[in-house]
């Protein structure tokens, strides 16, 4: 149920919808499949959650790695530098 909001207005529904490339669509479904996803919503969901965890590491000035299990070295760093 919403209510309406100060203003008089109804407050924004909290809800996202977009249209998906068929490459896209195709990726999703690929990403499920590979994981214990849940959904298109879930593997969504993770990203936004990753994504959160890259901007605090961006503002502690921390990179986020890939490293093989036995390395000590990294076998990938990952940066949002260019989305910040």
């Amino acid at each position: 149920m919403h209510t309406m909001s100060e203003n008089g207005q109804q407050p924004p529904d909290d809800s996202v919808s977009f249209k998906l490339t068929p490459e896209a669509a195709s990726e999703l479904d690929a990403i499920v499949r590979d994981t214990k996803l849940k959904d298109r919503r879930d593997v969504l969901r993770k990203a936004f959650s990753i994504l959160r965890i890259h901007i605090q590491a961006h503002r502690e000035g921390k990179k986020i790695i890939i490293m093989k299990p036995d390395s000590k070295e990294p076998s990938q760093i990952i940066t949002i530098d260019h989305l910040m």
